[in-house]
């Protein structure tokens, strides 16, 4: 199937008016992402979560991850068949509902599962507006605004901490869920005022093949983010069945005359290689994202506003990135930008890696701001990559395999690292002298003791970080491979 010619470098008036709702639309949502972050310390004691189960709250951010990761392929689809401003005011509806909803919770799981259902509604939003961005733009023009929806969407990311402690202040977490519907009511009516009458030719959804994806991508999704209370056993036989239900779903989108993903997608060469790519890079931004804050905790000694602020001095660079990202492919071509992107990233976490115990703010400013820029040089390209290789009648599943493949990167890579740099952290510790002395020591030489047990606590610490960014930079540089495979324009292929 061949795709349809390119459309003008400029939309009509119309669309572009559209099309800015719908990126106000993913900002918005996005915010929702980190939303609670700064606001689980007070959701703790409302929702009855006992001190000795104080791990679940970590749930209230895993819900969303699972709820973002298995409804992407359906939204992509349903982008593609259908009238892309009815997707959209049905992705508002699903998340204003599911809002409503988080705001009545009374217990963890059924704040949990609000969320779940948010992050559907807030997923959906940005295949729908790279597809109609797809659809609106030529080749060069579309790779730039590609870079400022996904822009958009991270910078949601990056501001939603300080939204939440903002309305979590002002009148308690509950504010955070209750200033949404009123939000999107005016995002919804704008869009309807707006809306691109432009439909494609319906097919109908594959149901069977949406169900099986969910099945499978929710498995998956659950046994990778597995945290100390699920068993090890359960976690791996949950990847497993998620193995499985993916082999299932396999064969059956070769069965069918209209599937939810073409699997012969996967034989264009930008892609599958842009997907490829976009799982890597996943991989290695997890690591920073999840272990920044860890390092200035346990290695250098920062409260968890410091923890914080070291983290966002990584991910403010990220938008930033997005945008330029897009505007240079534009003019260079996918495959240069994303190698370049991936290879600053991996150079920003391998000077992350030398940090050791003593390091200035200066020095972790600089690496941080590398290794932000160059996550966010890649965003763009490989959306334009993967889009632009699936076609406009596929849009919407190419966007969604690109969020789809970074989440899984980011589950895998933190399911399989971490219990392995825990492992060298704890033999590394166990090999130091415990500060017990012999019983003759004085109080000065026992504190002495106990500065040095500490002091090789936080080297032991600081090797096992040291590892793990080294980990990420590798990884970040494996995508230059794939990323060579791109080309340097995102034309659709043929299948």
């Amino acid at each position: 199937m061949k795709s349809s010619p390119p459309s003008s470098e400029t939309p009509a008036r119309g669309g572009r008016a559209f099309l800015y709702i719908l990126t106000a639309g993913v900002f918005f949502t996005a915010l929702d992402q980190t939303v609670v972050v700064t606001a689980i310390p007070s959701m703790v004691p409302d929702l009855g979560i006992e001190f000795r189960n104080i791990d679940r709250a970590a749930w209230i951010v895993n819900g969303f991850l699972i709820g973002y990761a298995v409804a992407l392929p359906v939204a992509g689809r349903l982008a593609d068949i259908y009238a892309r401003w009815k997707v959209f005011l049905g992705a508002l509806a699903l998340f204003v509902a599911a809002s409503v909803a988080a705001a009545l919770a009374e217990n963890l799981w059924f704040l949990v599962a609000a969320r779940f259902l948010q992050a559907a509604g807030g997923g959906a939003l940005v295949p729908v507006a790279l597809a109609q961005a797809a659809q609106d733009f030529g080749d060069r023009r579309k790779i730039v605004v590609f870079g400022l929806i996904i822009a958009a969407a991270e910078m949601g990311g990056v501001l939603g901490p300080f939204w939440g402690a903002a309305l979590t202040q002002a009148g308690g977490w509950r504010w955070i869920f209750i200033v949404n519907p009123p939000v999107v009511a005016l995002l919804a009516l704008a869009a309807y005022r707006l809306r691109d009458r432009t439909a494609p030719a319906p097919t109908g959804l594959d149901w069977r093949g949406a169900v099986v994806a969910v099945l499978a991508l929710g498995l998956l999704t659950v046994g990778l983010s597995r945290d100390e209370a699920m068993p090890l056993a359960l976690a791996l036989g949950l990847m497993a069945a998620g193995v499985a239900a993916i082999v299932g779903f396999v064969a059956l989108q070769r069965r069918i005359a209209a599937p939810l993903i073409d699997m012969a997608l996967f034989r264009i060469r930008p892609f599958s290689a842009g997907t490829a790519a976009s799982l890597l890079i996943g991989g290695g931004l997890i690591i920073p994202m999840v272990n920044m804050p860890l390092y200035a905790a346990t290695v250098i000694e920062r409260d968890a506003l410091g923890g914080g602020i070291l983290l966002l001095k990584m991910t403010i660079a990220i938008p930033v990135g997005a945008a330029v990202g897009g505007w240079v492919a534009g003019r260079l071509g996918n495959a240069p930008v994303v190698a370049v992107g991936a290879v600053v990233a991996g150079a920003g976490l391998l000077m992350a890696s030398r940090w050791g115990v003593a390091v200035d703010d200066a020095a972790m400013t600089r690496d941080l701001l590398l290794a932000g820029s160059g996550f966010g040089l890649v965003i763009a390209p490989l959306a334009a990559a993967v889009v632009g290789g699936a076609g406009r009648a596929h849009a919407g599943v190419g966007a969604s395999m690109v969020t789809v493949s970074r989440l899984l990167g980011m589950m895998a890579a933190l399911a399989a690292l971490t219990p392995w740099a825990l492992r060298r952290f704890n033999e590394a510790a166990a090999r130091l002298p415990l500060p017990i002395g012999t019983g003759t020591e004085t109080e000065a030489q026992m504190t002495a003791l106990s500065a040095d047990y500490e002091f090789g606590i936080r080297v032991a610490a600081a090797g096992m970080f040291a590892d793990l960014f080294l980990l990420g930079a590798i990884l970040c540089w494996l995508a230059v491979i794939p990323a060579l495979l791109l080309g340097r324009r995102s034309d659709a292929g043929s299948i």
